[in-house]
């Protein structure tokens, strides 16, 4: 009788042994560029008065935009699949690849702190902000110009 040793979670979770699974993860990329695109395009349709050259992403899913019931989900989906590429980039790069793990750290970072920025720190919307209503929120926002 042969026994078994496994794996500890954290090596598990970080480097998952079925290819099906990597080639996965690997695909959350480009799915969550497709989606981040799509929703960017469909956001940019329905915000009334909404131009590529003089607003941010942000405002998009900022508090009090028409657009932000729409927004706000499919961006939170674009950035957790982002987060599963980061996970699949990872899993894919050997221990003395440091640039791939870094990338994928990175990724990960990013992904979180999107999230977080989404869903703790949402902005306001331009008009809130001149009205006299700016906040720590949209100073969180550097690339408006408000």
């Amino acid at each position: 009788m042969t026994i078994v040793k496994q794996q500890p979670l954290r090596q598990r979770l970080l480097k998952p042994s079925s290819t099906t699974l990597r080639k996965g993860l690997l695909v959350c990329g480009i799915l969550s560029s497709l989606l981040y695109v799509a929703t960017d395009v469909i956001g940019t349709l329905l915000y009334e008065g909404y131009s590529y050259a003089d607003n941010t992403w942000s405002e998009l899913f900022a508090i009090g935009a028409p657009t932000r019931p729409l927004i706000a989900p499919y961006s939170i989906a674009a950035t957790l699949l982002t987060a599963a590429f980061a996970v699949g980039l990872w899993s894919l790069a050997a221990p003395k690849r440091t640039a791939a793990r870094v990338t994928a750290a990175m990724l990960l970072g990013s992904s979180a702190f999107g999230i977080a920025a989404q869903v703790f720190f949402p902005m306001l919307t331009r008009e809130a902000s001149a009205a006299g209503e700016g906040t720590l929120r949209n100073a969180l926002h550097p690339p408006c110009r408000w």
